[in-house]
């Protein structure tokens, strides 16, 4: 039995009709197989597109309009549509996953700002249209990072010879005596 997919007022037949890609070429059909056109995580690119939307913080209709066609749709039908969405236990998790990932790349870590601050100045260093005290200040700050420490001084000690404790002692006693006396 053939039943024809969107056409009809009715079922015809039992069950749900048999889906499939129709390719270029006509006469030329190919079955869908069970989940096929669902990629990622088990979701549609549509879905996907609902949920990043809301990992981005745009509201749930918003999110359905950018991802859905929803122009002869009312508001509150939006909204409930995009509710249905968001009870969707895989979009959900791709809400979450999204909005983590979203929040990791906005995070100002030490070691993010270091080389932010390090590229900065070395365009500035670099950009012959900035004035020489510019480029100075920035190549001065560039020394002055620790993994280069151009203008960093060092200073050393050695010790010249090892003493017992004794000695010490007795260099101590003679030194007071010479104050007190």
């Amino acid at each position: 039995m053939s039943e024809e997919v969107g056409k009809g007022k009715g079922k015809r037949g039992k069950g749900k009709p048999k889906l499939s890609l129709v390719p270029d070429m006509p006469g030329n059909v190919v079955p869908m197989a069970k989940g096929q056109g669902k990629a990622e995580a088990g979701l549609t690119s549509k879905q996907r597109a609902f949920a990043d939307k809301v990992a981005e913080g745009a509201t749930l209709a918003d999110s359905y309009r950018a991802a859905y066609d929803a122009g002869n749709m009312q508001p509150a039908s939006i909204y409930t549509e995009a509710c249905k969405l968001m009870a969707n236990p895989l979009i959900a998790q791709r809400v979450n996953d999204k909005s983590r990932e979203i929040l990791q790349g906005k995070s100002l870590d030490a070691g993010r700002i270091r080389l932010t601050v390090i590229e900065r100045l070395q365009i500035e260093a670099n950009d012959t249209n900035n004035s020489a005290s510019v480029r100075v200040r920035a190549l001065e700050l560039l020394g002055k990072i620790t993994d280069v420490a151009l203008f960093t001084e060092r200073l050393q000690t050695e010790s010249a010879t090892t003493r017992s404790p004794d000695q010490i002692t007795e260099e101590l006693k003679e030194r007071i005596a010479k104050l007190a006396g």
